[in-house]
C-alpha cells in the first residue's frame, strides 16, 4: 500500500470516528467544526464563516443549536 492510499484510509477512518463521536452529543459536522474553531476568548461570526468557508446564514444557525445545548455563550462587542 502505497502513502496515497494509506492517507485515504486514514483519512476514512478519522471521518468515520468523528462522525461516530460527534453524533452522541447530536451534532452535526459543521456544528462540531464551528465549535472546535471558536477561541476561547471568541471571534465574531463573520470571522468564524470566513475561517470555515462557510455562508454566514449556515454558521448563524450552527452557533445558535451550539448556543441552545450550552457548549457555547454568545456575547456582544
Amino acid at each position: 500500500m502505497n502513502l496515497s492510499e494509506q492517507s485515504c484510509d486514514f483519512f476514512k477512518n478519522y471521518l468515520r470516528l468523528f462522525r461516530k463521536n460527534i453524533k452522541q452529543y447530536n451534532l452535526t459536522e459543521s456544528q462540531a467544526l464551528c465549535l472546535v474553531s471558536v477561541p476561547f476568548d471568541g471571534i465574531s461570526q463573520t470571522r468564524l464563516s470566513h475561517n470555515l468557508s462557510l455562508n454566514l446564514s449556515t454558521v448563524s444557525r450552527n452557533l445558535s443549536h451550539l448556543i441552545k445545548l450550552d457548549l457555547i455563550i454568545k456575547k456582544k462587542i
